[in-house]
């Protein structure tokens, strides 16, 4: 195993009493030239005394999102120990400007534990993008390995007897997982796995020939307040609401509502299903759900279960699990990061791609 020498860096003045956040930033600041910011992007404590913190340098005019920022060759993301009783007391494990064969792409903490940090750089848009896993040796201070690897969506799930298979692509090759409850571990990759075949999610505006509602823009200004504070003002705004994933239960059709939130274009989220006596749609848009686009959805005969998802100009990003009890319309959301892209019951639970 090759160890990488870590830097070790006393800053003068911050030891002791000083803020930890501002003695990273202090250090992480060196770096590049003109103006400049620092955004720390998570801190996970270790073993012993130290933190594992990844903090990101930055031109200081760039837009800095909440989870992250720009990698290119103009910035920076550095991996660092750092001592909680002694927050001046630093050690630099890694630090790496972005690289331009991955072009622009927007970084984020997918995970920092202590052993382990991945970064995942996602291009402008959109798309699986590159993750690159820093193994650190915390006790030895210093960097382990570097592994960069491509995440693909599993995107398709179903159900035979006491078994789910889960299957996707990485865009070369079929792969298949299958679950099942009464095992350890539950899942295992299939060999020989089939096609997957291409997989549509949105249907357009109409099902069946009748057209899904589409949100006026007082009714969006009344569900997304936040989202008009953010320049969605009725000049300018275009509402284009999609109908999504659907299924048909006990002989009806529902469906989840899909838009584009973001360079204009926006809508407001909620799911439904078809009257087809009446020719019209029956939407549900209850708070827990107005500001996400709908991924997957599980109808049953007590509730409905949705995969939701943000559609933003950077990525999509998931949000979470909802469930909507039918006679109560109560709603019970799970917050989760990945995005759904299938629901099925197996059992008493559910399996998710």
């Amino acid at each position: 195993m090759k160890l990488a020498v870590a830097l070790l860096v006393a800053l003068a003045g911050a030891a002791g009493a000083a803020d930890a956040d501002e003695a990273i930033a202090r250090l992480a600041r060196r770096w590049g030239e003109g103006k400049r910011q620092v955004k720390l992007l998570s801190r996970t404590a270790a073993e012993g005394p130290l933190d594992v913190v990844v903090a990101m340098n930055i031109p200081a005019h760039w837009l800095a999102a909440e989870y992250g920022g720009w990698w290119t060759p103009e910035s920076r993301m550095s991996v660092y120990l750092q001592s909680r009783a002694a927050p001046g007391l630093i050690y630099e494990v890694v630090s790496e400007v972005g690289r331009a064969m991955d072009g622009e792409c927007m970084a984020r903490v997918e995970r920092s534990t202590a052993a382990e940090v991945v970064i995942a750089c996602t291009p402008e848009k959109g798309g699986g993008g590159r993750y690159r896993k820093y193994l650190v040796d915390v006790r030895a201070k210093g960097l382990v390995n570097v592994v960069e690897y491509e995440r693909f969506a599993m995107r398709r799930v179903r159900v035979s007897g006491e078994r789910a298979v889960i299957a996707g692509t990485d865009g070369q090759r079929p792969v298949e997982v299958e679950c099942a409850w009464d095992r350890e571990p539950a899942c295992r990759v299939l060999q020989g796995a089939a096609p997957v075949g291409e997989l549509k999610t949105q249907g357009g505006k109409r099902l069946l020939g009748a057209p899904l509602p589409q949100s006026t823009y007082e009714e969006f200004a009344r569900a997304r307040p936040k989202r008009v504070k953010d320049g969605y003002v009725r000049e300018g705004t275009k509402i284009s609401e999609e109908i999504g994933p659907r299924q048909k239960f006990e002989g009806v059709w529902w469906v989840g509502k899909s838009f584009y939130d973001a360079e204009g274009s926006t809508g407001v989220g909620g799911f439904g299903f078809l009257d087809e006596s009446a020719g019209k749609f029956k939407i549900f848009a209850p708070p827990e759900i107005v500001d996400w686009s709908v991924t997957a959805i599980l109808v049953e005969k007590d509730s409905v279960w949705l995969g939701l998802a943000s559609h933003s100009e950077w990525r999509s990003y998931g949000g979470g699990l909802l469930r909507f009890d039918r006679r109560t319309e109560r709603v019970d959301r799970i917050a989760m990061e990945d995005m759904i892209g299938g629901i099925a019951r197996l059992g008493g639970g559910q399996v998710m791609a």
